[in-house]
């Protein structure tokens, strides 16, 4: 650092003494003591050291022997020349000067060792040593004069001049161990510029002896305008502390010190201000001849020369400024401050495009930053922006494969598998291709395009066999082909990934994955032994309890309970999915109500609402638990079960068991009611009334058909009164069994609520508007509409009650202000059943009930790409449901509607194709196909098939007399008129035809062709 050489200009004391020029004239030589004296005294009134040299030389000369009592003057006369050879090397810059002054205030030590201008000399030595180089023995000089006794002679001002001199001193050794002391006392000036001073020492100091933690104190103290804040190594040594304290991952204080350095830019702007105006400055002080102009020229020339020599320094300083940027951005990165890394980076990359070697890295971490955001179009911006540089290269792999991960993300899936297959195409060998195969694999699945995948990876498997990729192309091959049931080849390409590659990350999936395809392809037995397998040989393996799930459903399959039983058990302690957790809980339910276990069956489900409360499918549960107690003979515990269900879980709209059990309540009441009702009023009329009782008892015919005219009754009663010949032949003589039955009847009648269901539903309604309740009491008012007995038959809803209403509520929704006919309600039917579809997508029930609302909705307003989307949504969301069906027709039916017949006609062959919907459908879509044709006018083509759906399921007789009156037609068309004749002659003379809706229109038909 550089620092500020300040001459100490001293006078005599009072009374200077004014000099003749004549006088000054003469030599010094020639003059008398007292004229000497005089010619002295008046230079150094004048501050005219340098002028004096001669007489102060003639002085000390005269006076070097003098008696004790007059060596005074000596005293001061060697003072007062060591500064007149300081003002000559400042006039010259000759160091001669510096050593002739040493010398003299060298000669002042020796000869006035405790003289009482010691404090002064040193301080001018410290300058002379200073001048030369000699830091250690200037820092010696300044301590001694500044230390007690000698520091009590200066006045403050020379005191602080002093102290300033002795740390820029120490600060340029760098001896931090004496100089700290000197340092916090500088800090303690009332000067801003010292304080500044002290503060980049001290800073230097603790960077420089790990002590960090007390440089955050500093920092108020370096935000001046002082030069000493300006000093390039200080600046250079705030950022090599920074660097150190990151090291450390010491973050938050390493960003303070990198905020604190100043760039190149600014330390050049800065010191050449500063020579700029400091030469200015001299310019205005040379037009005056004071002495405090003087004084104060002396002061801006050290000035000058200071910030002159730091412009020198900065020449031949490389701009840190980008690296100091880059220090600050990776400080952002490392302290989670993503947004301000990731602007940081990419101020980088655009204002230094011209730093070759750099920029490459600035865009690179500008583009991780941005995907770590989540910053799509800015990450993928700035990869496509590396990516069409072909000179760069450095990180072209990782952006590469991090862009095929940012399109996956933004599912911009089509994209991202042309970008995989062409990087993979460029180099097959490339070490990232696995990555790549990994996103591609996913992609696949996600737009379920299992066949194009797995010709894909079939294709890299028989060209490139040797690659790094080939386990992951084995692996997401298998995947596809188990989703387009080609369980074979899933089996063998699975098993490749078990047999070839051990150490690879599929390994254990594959393995896994043999089992499901051999279970999905019926091969129960095989796929048992590799699940058990499997379970051996990874038992913590995550998978393990999806593995148990497999292993029940076999067991079960197979009617082996205890297994089926132990496997479903053992799925919660192998996984904390709920989705496979609750796959074995009603599963095993189902087991204990299938082998008649009823009492196991309710603790079960009690033993998991207690477990899992709200986290699993509670109300779900609580449904299935109902009807435990139902089999167990208890319906009021039913009842009372649902009730309080209904009213502690019906506000929360995810609770989609409450839906089962608000429609369960009143059909359950009805039923058990009527049961009770009937039950004893049978009993009574049998008890009392010996006809009635001898004429049933008499003939179980007669027995048999009053139990089918009235099947409400009780059916444990049937049986005993139908088959148990003990009970018959006891209640021949004694009737107390029956008045038991009845009694025992009696007491559950009056258990059941007393309050019919759509009035508690009244009630519960009442209260949960009151409450603020908004799902639940739309949920209410469903059901009582449903009742017949709605609270507000013409109520218009909201979109508010659009965001509260569960899934189930919202398509009752949909279908209430869809009957209203009303274009301007059309939008909030639409919003109904799009809420259900995309945010309610567990709710399978109801995503099933809005997907074919919607598909109608759709096709009514000749929407019919929309309607077979739904359609299409519906049939492969649900494919075990039975409404699979019904989607795939309206499918074919929204085509052939759009005139899309050959699609249409696809669809229903695919439902020909379909072993699993063989009966009705079949004859619904052999006649559509025939419809296609027809309004094609391929005639014989669709005669074919009308014909066929006649002969072929003539029991569905809609059908048949549909395909039998469109034949008719279709050969009129054809030109066979008596061949239709023939046709509806047939169609009319069948049994039965008489009844379905197009008999009338086939009379018609045949009438006009008479």
């Amino acid at each position: 650092m550089g620092w500020v050489r300040r001459m100490w200009l001293v006078g005599v004391g009072c009374g200077l003494i004014a000099v003749s020029p004549g006088l000054r004239g003469q030599s010094s030589h020639q003059m008398g003591t007292r004229q000497l004296r005089e010619a002295a005294e008046g230079f150094i009134g004048e501050g005219r050291f340098e002028a004096g040299i001669p007489y102060f030389e003639e002085l000390v000369r005269r006076f070097e022997h003098a008696p004790d009592a007059e060596r005074q003057v000596l005293e001061g006369m060697l003072v007062f020349l060591g500064v007149g050879y300081m003002q000559q090397y400042g006039a010259g810059r000759e160091v001669t000067y510096l050593e002739r002054a040493m010398e003299v205030f060298n000669r002042y030590e020796s000869m006035f060792p405790s003289g009482a201008r010691r404090h002064l000399m040193l301080g001018f030595r410290a300058d002379c040593k200073r001048g030369l180089a000699q830091w250690e023995s200037a820092v010696a000089d300044l301590t001694v004069a500044l230390s007690p006794p000698l520091d009590m002679r200066f006045t403050e001002k020379q005191r602080q001049d002093s102290l300033e001199k002795l740390v820029q001193t120490i600060y340029i050794i760098r001896n931090w161990e004496i100089g700290v002391p000197w340092f916090l006392k500088l800090l303690a000036s009332p000067d801003p510029e010292r304080q500044t001073l002290a503060a980049a020492a001290l800073t230097e100091a603790y960077i420089e002896t790990g002590q960090y933690d007390q440089i955050a104190t500093l920092l108020p103290y370096l935000t001046g305008d002082s030069p000493s804040r300006y000093d390039v190594r200080f600046n250079l040594k705030l950022l090599e502390g920074g660097d150190k304290l990151t090291e450390l991952e010491r973050y938050l204080e390493a960003s303070l010190l990198f905020y604190m350095t100043l760039t190149t830019d600014e330390l050049q702007a800065y010191w050449a201000g500063r020579v700029a105006r400091i030469e200015n400055q001299l310019r205005v002080i040379a037009l005056s001849n004071t002495q405090s102009a003087q004084e104060r020229k002396g002061e801006l020339e050290v000035d000058l020369i200071n910030a002159e020599q730091q412009v020198e320094v900065l020449e031949g300083v490389q701009s840190y400024t980008p690296e100091l940027e880059w220090r600050k951005a990776s400080n952002f990165k490392n302290t989670d401050r993503n947004w301000e890394a990731y602007w940081a980076f990419y101020r980088l990359a655009e204002d230094y495009p011209d730093r070759v070697d750099q920029v490459e890295d600035y865009y690179y971490a500008a583009f991780v930053q941005a995907d770590l955001l989540n910053e799509i179009p800015k990450a993928e911006a700035l990869a496509n922006l590396y990516l069409d540089r072909e000179d760069w290269t450095r990180y072209r792999r990782e952006i590469s494969v991090t862009l095929a991960g940012l399109l996956l993300r933004s599912e911009q899936y089509e994209r991202l598998l042309a970008f995989c297959i062409r990087y993979i195409e460029r180099d097959p060998a490339d070490d990232y291709n696995p990555q790549l195969i990994y996103y591609m694999g996913a992609t696949y699945l996600k737009l379920e395009q299992y066949a194009e995948g797995a010709d894909q990876f079939r294709a890299y498997i028989e060209n490139h066999p040797d690659t790094p990729m080939m386990d992951g192309a084995y692996y997401w091959g298998g995947l596809c082909r188990l989703f387009t049931e080609d369980y074979e080849e899933a089996i063998d390409l699975f098993s490749a990934v078990k047999d070839r590659y051990p150490q690879s990350p599929y390994h254990e999936d594959a393995q896994f994955r043999i089992g499901v395809a051999l279970f999905a392809d019926d091969g129960f037995a095989e796929a048992e032994a590799v699940f058990a397998e499997f379970a051996k040989k990874y038992p913590e393996s995550i998978l393990r309890g999806e593995g148990e799930v497999f292993l029940g459903d076999i067991a079960s399959a197979g009617a082996r309970v205890r297994k089926a039983i132990e496997h479903y058990e053992n799925v919660a302690k192998f996984t904390d999915e709920m989705g496979f957790i609750n796959h074995a809980v009603f599963q095993l339910g189902k087991l204990f109500e299938a082998n008649g276990w009823f009492s196991r069956m309710e603790k079960h489900y009690r033993r998991y609402q207690e477990t899992y409360g709200e986290k699993g499918q509670l109300t779900a549960a609580i449904f299935e638990q109902g009807r435990a107690f139902e089999l167990m003979g208890n319906p009021a515990q039913m009842l009372e079960a649902y009730y309080d269900a209904v009213v502690n879980y019906g506000d929360i709209p995810t609770a989609y068991g409450i839906d089962q059990i608000l429609f369960a309540y009143p059909e359950k009441y009805s039923e058990f009611k009527t049961r009770y009702d009937v039950t004893i009023a049978f009993l009574d009329a049998f008890i009392r009334d010996e006809a009635f009782r001898a004429e049933l008892m008499g003939d179980r015919r007669v027995l048999y058909d009053y139990f089918g005219d009235h099947p409400a009754i009780d059916n444990d009663l049937q049986e005993l009164l139908l088959r148990d010949e003990d009970f018959r032949a006891q209640v021949a003589t004694d009737l107390a069994a029956l008045e038991e039955y009845r009694d025992r009847v009696t007491a559950q009648l009056n258990l059941l609520p007393v309050k019919t269901p759509a009035a508690a539903y009244k009630a519960a309604y009442a209260a949960a508007e009151a409450e603020g309740r908004r799902t639940l009491a739309l949920r209410l008012h469903m059901v009582l509409d449903s009742l017949g007995d709605p609270v507000n038959p013409t109520e218009l809803f909201t979109e508010k009650d659009i965001e509260l209403a569960s899934p189930r509520t919202l398509v009752w929704i949909a279908d209430r202000l869809a009957s209203y006919d009303n274009i301007a309600l059309k939008p909030l039917v639409r919003k109904s059943l799009n809420q259900v579809i995309e945010e309610y997508s567990d709710a399978e029930e109801a995503v099933l009930q809005a997907l074919m609302t919607a598909g109608e909705i759709e096709a009514q307003e000749g929407n019919f790409e929309m309607a077979f989307q739904h359609f299409n949504q519906a049939q492969e969301r649900f494919p075990a449901r039975s409404e699979a069906v019904r989607a795939a027709m309206r499918q074919g039916d929204v085509l052939m509607e759009a005139g899309r017949y050959e699609e249409a006609i696809g669809r229903y062959e695919k439902i020909l194709r379909t072993r699993s919907w063989r009966g009705e459908s079949w004859a619904e879509a052999q006649y559509k196909i025939g419809m296609c044709f027809f309004r094609r006018d391929l005639y014989s083509e669709a005669h074919g098939y009308f014909e066929r759906t006649f002969l072929a399921f003539a029991q569905y007789r809609e059908w048949a007399a549909k395909a039998y009156l469109r034949d008719a037609e279709t050969l009129l068309r054809l030109g066979a008129r008596a061949d239709a004749e023939n046709t509806l002659k047939e169609a009319l003379n069948t049994p039965g035809y008489e009844e379905t809706q197009v008999y009338g229109e086939l009379e018609q038909l045949h009438s006009s062709l008479m």
